[in-house]
């Protein structure tokens, strides 16, 4: 059973993550503000379990590094999104995730 304090701190949680996450997509083409939000995303997902939260922010740290030109890290982050995205059972982020780490 949930507390009502504990039930608002993880409403507070997601809404911060999906602030982040926003501002992940407002400096969509800057790599390094990309990787800075979307990793506070991943970081604040982590706090609260939050599959979804951990996949999105892992999808952008990929595109991040992806437009940074540094593919290991990009794919890295993919299949990480992937195997998220996959426990999940989103089948439309999953096919996004292989089409990431095969382009």
């Amino acid at each position: 059973l949930f507390s009502c304090s504990a039930i608002l701190e993880q409403s507070k949680a997601q809404l911060e993550i999906n602030q982040f996450i926003d501002k992940t997509k407002a400096v969509m083409g800057q790599p390094d503000s990309m990787l800075h939000y979307a990793d506070l995303a991943y970081q604040k997902a982590k706090t609260i379990n939050d599959t979804k939260g951990l996949a999105t922010a892992a999808k952008f740290k990929g595109v991040a590094n992806y437009l940074k030109s540094d593919f290991k890290s990009s794919v890295k982050h993919y299949q990480e999104a992937l195997k998220l995205f996959s426990s999940l059972k989103d089948t439309l982020e999953i096919a996004k995730a292989n089409l990431n780490i095969a382009t």
